[in-house]
């Protein structure tokens, strides 16, 4: 319940407060995760973010991917902020 999509096309929210904000085939599936934008896009850890970029995917918990490409986060508590930048916040 709650769960938002702003635009976009194909773009999916399915569970309580998840938000995507708009692009094209992204993905907020887990409590209060959201995806800004960008092209196929998964946020589907609680409190996770894909901020944009191409096919990102963040798995875990508080979690955050700004932006780059074919991105994947599955430790709680990370960040990656392009392509080639990935330090663990934990």
């Amino acid at each position: 319940s709650g769960s938002t999509v702003g635009g976009g096309f194909g773009n999916t929210s399915s569970d309580d407060y998840a938000f995507v904000g708009g692009g094209f085939e992204n993905v907020a599936s887990c409590n209060y995760s959201t995806v800004s934008g960008g092209y196929c896009n998964t946020a589907s850890g609680q409190y996770s973010t894909v901020s944009g970029g191409a096919r990102n995917t963040t798995s875990s918990c508080y979690s955050v991917i700004l932006g780059g490409d074919n991105n994947k986060i599955s430790g709680n508590c990370s960040m990656i902020f392009s392509k080639y930048i990935s330090p663990s916040l934990s």
